[in-house]
């Protein structure tokens, strides 16, 4: 039976995080800033992400909020781009500037995942 290494399972989320950031319309900058790292960092070959730390549950979180928003509109990019660069009531904020702090990424990860038990 194959268990995967700690290493592929870092790859495999260092990978997740920057395929849904990049869908999430996030600038390197604001990749780096969600992680609290140094730009920098994310461009390094061998970059890998610990699910277990602080910054794999943050990585996480922005792979649930790109996966539930491509679930509640079909997968289109603009309307995800506009969820996440305009000012949204509901979130308190500009998703794509709260998901950058704790606090913002929870509430954004909160709400939509809340969407679809509502509909």
């Amino acid at each position: 039976m194959y268990s995967p290494s700690n290493t592929d399972k870092n790859s495999v989320l260092a990978k997740a995080f920057l395929n849904s950031a990049e869908r999430l319309g996030m600038t390197l900058n604001q990749m780096a800033t969600t992680l609290r790292i140094s730009p920098g960092e994310l461009t390094v070959n061998e970059f890998g992400i610990d699910p277990d730390s602080e910054q794999g549950k943050r990585a996480l979180s922005l792979v649930r909020i790109s996966i539930a928003l491509e679930m509640l509109n079909g997968g289109d990019v603009q309307m995800i781009h506009h969820f996440m660069h305009n000012k949204n009531l509901l979130t308190g904020g500009i998703p794509v500037e709260q998901v950058q702090h704790p606090e913002g990424l929870v509430q954004v990860l909160e709400f939509v995942e809340a969407i679809p038990a509502n509909i």
